[in-house]
C-alpha cells in the first residue's frame, strides 16, 4: 500500500487535484463546501493500476489548520506539494515544506497548478524559485510537474510519476503496527469504531494490539478499508477498526492503536530538534506545542547539548501523556508557527542521570545502530528483547542483525523470554555466582548446597545460574544448587561433638536429654542423615535407641492389644512428656493406632 498527502497554500488547488485523480470531492463537511476551503483532512482511494490502489490525503492549506496538515503528512510515502501558477510560493507553501522535511517524508513531487491561469514566463520564474527553495538535500531530484485541472494537462505525467514511486517503494519489514486515531464513533449493533491511516506493518484481526497512552489491550472485531470488509490491511491504507469490549468514551482522537513492546506512555523524553531558520530559535524552557501523529500537546523544552547551530538535543516535557515511539518524527510549533522538527532519541525520563552521564548516554544512543544498542544494554546490564525494542525503536530482526557485530550475547530462559547483555557482564555475573555457591559450601559443609529459591530472587540470578548449569559448573537437583565436585565433610571438631551427643542419647534411650543439643546446623545434618530421630520439639533419639523403643512399644501393643500413655508410663518408667513424644512419632509412621487413656 502507498499513501499520498497533497499539501500546499490555501486555494492553490489541492482538493481539485485530489478530485481529478480519484473522482472524489474530499471536502466532506458542509462548512468546507460553503467556505470553499479544506478544514479537516480529506481522504480518497486512488487506483494506481488494475491491481493496486493507494490512499490520498487532502491536507488543509489555511494557517489556522496547520495541525491538521501535520496529521496528514505524518508517515506518508509521498507528498505532492502544490504551488499555484498565478500566485507562486506562499507562506504556507514554505511552512508545509519545512514540515515535510522535518517528518522525513521519503518522496516529494512539486506541482505547479493552475497553469491555465498564468503565462510561460511566470511559470518559469516559479520553477526557478522552487528549485532554489525546495530541490536540495534528499529532495534535489524531486520532479516539478506543470498541471491544469481545467485542461487536465500534466495529469498523466503526475499519475505516471506516482506509479513509478509506488513501484519503487521499499518494504519496512518489522516496523510496529500503528494507527494514529483521527475519528472515534459508535454505531448501533456494531459498537466502537476508530479510523486512521495504518503505518508500519500489515494489520490482521488477530494481531496483538494496545491502545496507547491508556496501555489497554485491544481486540479487533472487523476491519474496513474504503467501505470494504477485509481480513488484512496494508500500511498506508485508510482503515476503520471495529473494536471489542471498549466504549467510545474510553478513546479519543490522537490516541494510537499499536503493536505491543514499542510505544510507551510518557510526557518526558528526549529528542533531536532542528530549527527551521535563525529567526525561530528555540531557547531553554521555551513554551512549545509538540505534534506527533494525530495528537499534540503543549509543553516546554530544555537544551541538553548542541550538535550544531541549527540542531540540538532537548529534553521535552509535555503537559499530558502521549504514546511515544523511539525514532519517531515530530513537529515543534509555537505562537510563531512551525519552528522546527526532529526525531525522538530516548523515550525514558533520565532525571536520575547527572549532566555528564546524561550527555554521554544521549550522544551514544543517537549514534549508529550498533553503538545505540551497546549503550542501552551497557546501561541496563540485562534487558529483555521486548524492552530493548521499546528503548531502541528497532525491530527484532534489526536488533539481532546488528548485535552480531557487538560484544553482546543473547540467551533464553525457560519462560522462553529472550534477554541480552554484554558478554563480559555475563561472565562476571556467572563468576560471582560460582564464588557465592562455593562460599556457601565452605560456610555450610554439612549441607548439600544452596536452596534453588535464590533463582527467583532476581533476573541476574536466573541468568547466571542458567549459564553455570549449561556450562556444567554447577548442578541443580531436588531443589538444591551445588558444585558437582562438592562432597559433604564433617570437620574433626564437629565429629567429636556428634559422637558425644549420640552417646548421651544412647546412655538414656528412654529418657534422652532435652537441653544439650548441638548447634542447629549439626542437628539438621543428623536428622537429614537419619542418625537421630526427631519425635517432637526438643526430644531426639539416636537411630539405635529409637529402634529399641519401637520394638518395645510394638511388643506392648501386641500384649495389651492396645497402647496408650498409661501403658507406656508403667512399663517404660518414663514421664508423660516422653510417652507423648514416642506415641506421636510412631503414629506418624503408621506403626500403631493409639487409644485413649
Amino acid at each position: 500500500m502507498f499513501s499520498i498527502c497533497i499539501a500546499g497554500h490555501i486555494n492553490h488547488g489541492k482538493t481539485a487535484i485530489a478530485k481529478e485523480l480519484t473522482g472524489i470531492n474530499t471536502d466532506r463537511l458542509p462548512e468546507e463546501n460553503a467556505r470553499g476551503i479544506s478544514i479537516e483532512l480529506g481522504y480518497a482511494k486512488y487506483k494506481i493500476d488494475k491491481k493496486n490502489y493507494c490512499s490520498i490525503i487532502d491536507a488543509p492549506g489555511h494557517e489556522n489548520f496547520v495541525h491538521n496538515m501535520i496529521r496528514g503528512a505524518y508517515g506518508v510515502d509521498l507528498v505532492v506539494l502544490v504551488v499555484s501558477a498565478n500566485e507562486g510560493i506562499q507562506r504556507q507553501t514554505l511552512e508545509h515544506f519545512e514540515i515535510i522535511k522535518s517528518l522525513d517524508v521519503a518522496n516529494l513531487i512539486i506541482v505547479i497548478n493552475k497553469i491555465d491561469l498564468s503565462h510561460k514566463e511566470q511559470i518559469k520564474k516559479i520553477e526557478s524559485e522552487i528549485k532554489t527553495s525546495f530541490l536540495y538535500g534528499k529532495y534535489k531530484k524531486s520532479k516539478i510537474i506543470n498541471l491544469s485541472c481545467v485542461t487536465r494537462e500534466g495529469l498523466t505525467i503526475l499519475e505516471s510519476e506516482i506509479k513509478k514511486m509506488f513501484n519503487d517503494k521499499k518494504a519496512f519489514e518489522g516496523l510496529p503496527v500503528r494507527v494514529p486515531i483521527d475519528r472515534v464513533f459508535s454505531l448501533p449493533g456494531k459498537g466502537t469504531i476508530v479510523t486512521g491511516t495504518l503505518l508500519g506493518s500489515d494489520l490482521e484481526i488477530n494481531t496483538p494490539l494496545r491502545l496507547m497512552p491508556a496501555n489497554k489491550k485491544i481486540k479487533i472485531k472487523k476491519i474496513e478499508s474504503f467501505y470494504e470488509n477485509i481480513e488484512k490491511v496494508k500500511p498506508g491504507s485508510r482503515c476503520a477498526l471495529n473494536l471489542h469490549n471498549i466504549e467510545k468514551d474510553e478513546i479519543k482522537k490522537g490516541d494510537i492503536i499499536c503493536s505491543e513492546n514499542y510505544f510507551v506512555k510518557a510526557k518526558t523524553f528526549y529528542g533531536e530538534i532542528s530549527t527551521i531558520n535563525p529567526n525561530k530559535k528555540l531557547k531553554n524552557n521555551s513554551e512549545i506545542i509538540f505534534h506527533s501523529g494525530t495528537t499534540r500537546s503543549p509543553g516546554k523544552i530544555r537544551i541538553i547539548y548542541e550538535i550544531n547551530s541549527e540542531k540540538k538535543i532537548y529534553k521535552i516535557i509535555l503537559k499530558k501523556d502521549l504514546a511515544i515511539f523511539n525514532n519517531d518524527n515530530f513537529i515543534i510549533r509555537n505562537n510563531m508557527g512551525t519552528v522546527g522538527g526532529g526525531k525522538i532519541i530516548c523515550v525514558e525520563n533520565l532525571s536520575n542521570f547527572n549532566n555528564e552521564k546524561l550527555t554521554y548516554y544521549l550522544k551514544n544512543i543517537n549514534a549508529h545502530v550498533e553503538k545505540k544498542l551497546e549503550t542501552i544494554i551497557q546501561e541496563k546490564k540485562i534487558i529483555s528483547i521486548e524492552r530493548l525494542q521499546t528503548l531502541s525503536g528497532l525491530s527484532k530482526n534489526k536488533i539481532f542483525n546488528n548485535i552480531e557485530k557487538t560484544e553482546v550475547t543473547t540467551f533464553q530462559l525457560k519462560n522462553k523470554n529472550q534477554y541480552l547483555a554484554k558478554k563480559q557482564f555475563i561472565m562476571d555475573l556467572s563468576k560471582r555466582m560460582f564464588l557465592r555457591i562455593n562460599e556457601y559450601h565452605r560456610q555450610y559443609p554439612l549441607r548439600h548446597g544452596m536452596s534453588a529459591s535464590i533463582i527467583n530472587e532476581s533476573i541476574e540470578n536466573r541468568i547466571s545460574i542458567a549459564q553455570l548449569i549449561n556450562q556444567k559448573n554447577i548442578i541443580l537437583k531436588e531443589g538444591v544448587i551445588s558444585n558437582p565436585n562438592f562432597k559433604i565433610g564433617i570437620p574433626a571438631k564437629d565429629k567429636r561433638e556428634i559422637d558425644s551427643y549420640i552417646k548421651s542419647l544412647e546412655e538414656n534411650p528412654f529418657n534422652p536429654p532435652t537441653d544439650k543439643h548441638p548447634n542447629k546446623e549439626l542437628l539438621n545434618y543428623l536428622i537429614k542423615t537419619g542418625a537421630i530421630i526427631q519425635s517432637s520439639n526438643n526430644i531426639y533419639y539416636s537411630f539405635n535407641s529409637f529402634n529399641k523403643i519401637k520394638a518395645k512399644v510394638l511388643e506392648l501393643n501386641k500384649k495389651h492389644k492396645k497402647v496408650n500413655i498409661n501403658i507406656l508410663r508403667d512399663n517404660l518408667k518414663i514421664s508423660r512428656k516422653y510417652c507423648l513424644a514416642i506415641l506421636d512419632k510412631m503414629e506418624e509412621e503408621n506403626l500403631i493406632i493409639r487409644t485413649k487413656t
